[in-house]
């Protein structure tokens, strides 16, 4: 077997899967924040208020805001629905897909100065697949085949955040990433020859470490800022791959390895508090530099003295997210929010399996619960991209054994759903909420007293005034 045939083969292995793999969300290739529900319910937000364990991974300084400490669990499924000229240009083939993400976290108070974290969390949670595929990028398949791909990445942390002044807080933390891919997918092996391929493929590794940090500003009583930064992380996998080249010539265990980036990222928010706590508005910023990792990705294989590279094109995602929460009463909020971003998806890069480039928007909403030293919150996202793309058949054409850039829309819709269920250590719970009947008449006792305290206030001014008229009569 010809080494040409060989880089090839794989190199359609790898850049299928792991263009999946490094735009796991259909929405605007952000990362999911299967963090925090309360979050969620905000647009995400949460950089300058979020007050749970799970600040560890928002923003670590947050940690500091905890009284004692925590312990917390999130479970966020998120479902896709996704749409692509699979078979051909300005034909539309459409996919379900489905992610379950998990998170659990924990942090204690050990010095009144000095609060720990600790979380494992998954970041990315995908899988998504057409069935029934009978041509791909016009070329007649065999037999109808369905293609799929999935990909999840998790990561354990620790974090720790410093009050240097009642109102600067510092935060840091350690991160160890852990990340899973796979795919089966038919493609044009062969250029010349038009031969096709059903290609296999499973990947797993432990990464390299990696950093975050944060700080918190208490700028005024009713106003804080928050900004955390993420360095990149490298995920070296290795694994193998599978080819089918039909007529019972089957090439199996081709072993390889890889490396997929997880990139910079900067988030920086504020939050207004108004209403004597009860209302808070919250507007975040987030910035993922994809560009600089991004670009091309190498792989090695056992067979292959030259490493293969799949470029990708990627652009820098900016997601602008806000959000506002009222609490009508202190065991409920109510949570609503907006964000509008920028897909990390090239034209040229473009696949059937990706997210549509250019602008995408979502809405959130949310509600929180809060008990004597418990909260459960849950929140919902809705998400919605869809572009039209010309067909170009320099990319897309025969002869092209990685096709980008085939026409015809592109769309995907994700519903979010998240709940979240947090413990809290205080040193006195909350007060239990008298019954209803008694509250409302507190409440209406309440407003005739300032209904009161304003009449008085008017009838002192309207005195006053009548002792200026008399005094102006004596002067005239």
């Amino acid at each position: 077997m010809s080494e040409r045939f060989l880089i090839g083969a794989l190199s359609l292995v790898f850049a299928s899967t792991l263009c999946v793999a490094t735009q796991p969300r259909a929405r605007a290739n952000s990362e999911p924040s299967a963090f925090d529900a309360r979050s969620v319910g905000l647009a995400t937000t949460g950089a300058a208020y979020l007050d749970t364990p799970a600040a560890l991974v928002v923003n670590p300084a947050n940690l500091m805001l905890l009284e004692n400490g925590a312990i917390q669990a999130t479970f966020q499924p998120i479902f896709v629905r996704q749409w692509a000229p699979v078979e051909a240009p300005d034909t539309r083939s459409e996919s379900s897909g489905f992610g379950p993400l998990f998170a659990a976290y924990a942090s204690a108070r050990v010095h009144p100065r000095i609060v720990l974290g600790f979380g494992v969390y998954t970041t990315t949670g995908y899988s998504s697949g057409f069935t029934g595929v009978e041509r791909i990028a016009s070329a007649e398949l065999d037999e109808p085949r369905d293609i799929s791909a999935r990909f999840f990445s998790f990561e354990a942390s620790a974090a720790a955040a410093i009050r240097l002044h009642d109102r600067f807080f510092l935060g840091f933390g350690l991160r160890v990433p852990y990340a899973q891919q796979g795919a089966a997918l038919y493609q044009e092996l062969f250029p010349a020859t038009g031969g096709w391929g059903y290609i296999e493929q499973d990947l797993a590794g432990v990464g390299y470490p990696g950093g975050r940090f944060g700080i918190h500003i208490r700028a005024h009583e009713k106003l804080t800022l928050g900004v955390s930064y993420r360095t990149k992380i490298a995920v070296p996998m290795s694994g193998t791959a599978t080819v089918d080249l039909g007529g019972g010539m089957r090439i199996e265990d081709i072993e390889m390895e890889t490396r997929w980036h997880s990139p910079h990222a900067l988030q920086a928010g504020l939050a207004f508090r108004t209403y004597g706590g009860q209302a808070l508005l919250a507007a975040d910023y987030r910035l993922q530099l994809h560009q600089a990792v991004n670009q091309v990705q190498y792989f090695e294989t056992s067979l292959l003295r030259e490493p293969i590279e799949a470029p990708f094109y990627f652009n820098n995602v900016h997601a602008l997210r806000l959000g506002m929460e009222i609490a009508p009463n202190p065991r409920l909020a109510l949570r609503a929010g907006i964000s509008r971003g920028l897909s990390a998806t090239s034209k040229e890069g473009l696949q059937f399996f990706t997210p549509p480039p250019g602008p995408s928007g979502s809405m959130s909403f949310g509600v929180g619960l809060r008990f004597r030293q418990a909260d459960l919150d849950m929140g919902l996202v809705y998400t919605h991209a869809g572009k039209y793309i010309e067909h170009d058949e320099e990319r897309c054409g025969p002869g092209n054994r990685i096709k980008t850039h085939c026409g015809g829309q592109y769309g995907v819709r994700t519903i979010q759903l998240s709940i979240s269920a947090t413990r809290r250590f205080t040193e006195e719970a909350r007060p239990k909420l008298a019954p209803f009947s008694e509250r409302r008449a507190e409440e209406r006792a309440q407003r005739t007293e300032r209904r009161g305290v304003r009449g008085s206030a008017d009838r002192e001014d309207a005195d006053g005034d009548d002792e200026m008229s008399d005094e102006a009569v004596d002067r005239r």
